[in-house]
Protein backbone atom coordinates (compact mmCIF):
# COMPACT_ATOMS: atom_id res chain seq x y z
CA UNK A 1 0.00 0.00 0.00
CA UNK A 2 1.39 3.38 -0.98
CA UNK A 3 0.01 6.63 0.42
CA UNK A 4 0.65 9.96 -1.23
CA UNK A 5 2.15 12.55 1.11
CA UNK A 6 -0.70 15.06 0.82
CA UNK A 7 -3.53 12.62 0.20
CA UNK A 8 -6.64 13.31 2.26
CA UNK A 9 -7.21 10.72 4.96
CA UNK A 10 -10.40 8.73 5.27
CA UNK A 11 -12.83 10.32 7.71
CA UNK A 12 -12.99 7.16 9.84
CA UNK A 13 -9.19 6.95 10.11
CA UNK A 14 -7.97 8.49 13.37
CA UNK A 15 -5.48 11.34 13.16
CA UNK A 16 -3.22 11.36 16.21
CA UNK A 17 -0.90 14.05 17.48
CA UNK A 18 2.76 13.19 17.99
CA UNK A 19 2.22 13.41 21.77
CA UNK A 20 -0.73 11.03 21.61
CA UNK A 21 0.96 8.38 19.47
CA UNK A 22 4.15 8.41 21.56
CA UNK A 23 2.08 8.12 24.74
CA UNK A 24 0.20 5.12 23.29
CA UNK A 25 3.41 3.45 22.14
CA UNK A 26 5.04 4.01 25.54
CA UNK A 27 2.04 2.55 27.41
CA UNK A 28 2.02 -0.47 25.11
CA UNK A 29 5.75 -1.09 25.55
CA UNK A 30 5.57 -0.69 29.34
CA UNK A 31 2.58 -3.05 29.56
CA UNK A 32 3.89 -5.75 27.25
CA UNK A 33 7.63 -5.53 27.87
CA UNK A 34 8.02 -4.50 31.51
CA UNK A 35 10.38 -7.41 32.23
CA UNK A 36 12.49 -8.27 29.21
CA UNK A 37 16.14 -8.93 28.45
CA UNK A 38 17.61 -8.08 25.07
CA UNK A 39 20.60 -9.82 23.47
CA UNK A 40 22.62 -8.23 20.71
CA UNK A 41 25.96 -6.92 19.56
CA UNK A 42 27.02 -3.48 20.81
CA UNK A 43 27.96 -1.15 17.97
CA UNK A 44 28.71 2.57 17.48
CA UNK A 45 29.54 3.15 21.15
CA UNK A 46 29.82 6.85 22.04
CA UNK A 47 31.08 7.84 25.50
CA UNK A 48 29.67 11.31 26.18
CA UNK A 49 31.34 13.78 28.56
CA UNK A 50 28.22 13.57 30.76
CA UNK A 51 29.11 9.96 31.53
CA UNK A 52 26.27 8.53 29.45
CA UNK A 53 27.00 5.86 26.83
CA UNK A 54 25.09 5.89 23.55
CA UNK A 55 25.18 2.81 21.33
CA UNK A 56 23.32 0.46 19.02
CA UNK A 57 22.25 -3.04 19.99
CA UNK A 58 21.98 -5.08 16.83
CA UNK A 59 21.63 -8.52 15.37
CA UNK A 60 21.75 -9.72 11.79
CA UNK A 61 18.47 -8.09 10.76
CA UNK A 62 17.60 -5.23 13.15
CA UNK A 63 19.01 -2.63 15.51
CA UNK A 64 17.88 -0.62 18.54
CA UNK A 65 19.28 2.71 19.69
CA UNK A 66 20.23 2.48 23.37
CA UNK A 67 21.52 4.65 26.22
CA UNK A 68 23.33 3.60 29.38
CA UNK A 69 22.91 6.48 31.82
CA UNK A 70 25.81 7.48 34.08
CA UNK A 71 23.64 7.16 37.20
CA UNK A 72 23.14 3.44 36.42
CA UNK A 73 26.88 2.69 36.19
Amino acid sequence: MQVELFERHEEDTPVLSISKITRLVRKSLEKNFSQVWVRGEISNLLAHSSGHRYFLLKDSSAQLKAVFFQRDA
